[in-house]
């Protein structure tokens, strides 16, 4: 009967675990963007340019806050708009590093 119930448990916990929700990290090459003199965008401040579209990071560490930078990010685009603009998409950096 124990072995029954571990068994029921292992299985449950399993399912449990997997989710559909999986993170979905995307590489790019993008240009940061200062917007924080453009009308409609002065809250979003930095914006990551990339694939003709902006991007608003929930994060941009300060030593890439510099207007025209060009970077490779591993990004994960988020499904909620950013707060500042609602026509921007939010995403979140996992890594970022100057483009060669």
């Amino acid at each position: 009967m124990a072995k029954r119930a571990f068994l029921l448990l292992f299985f449950l916990l399993g399912s449990l675990s997997c989710s559909d929700n999986d993170i979905d990290i995307v590489e790019v090459e993008a240009t940061v963007e200062d917007v924080r003199d453009v009308p409609g965008f002065e809250d979003c401040a930095w914006l990551l340019l990339f694939n003709g579209q902006q991007y608003k990071p929930s994060y941009l560490p300060p030593s890439y806050q510099e207007d025209g930078l060009q970077v490779r990010a591993k990004v994960e685009l988020l499904t909620e708009s950013a707060s500042c603009n609602s026509s921007l998409e939010l995403l979140r950096i996992e890594q970022i590093a100057l483009a060669n």
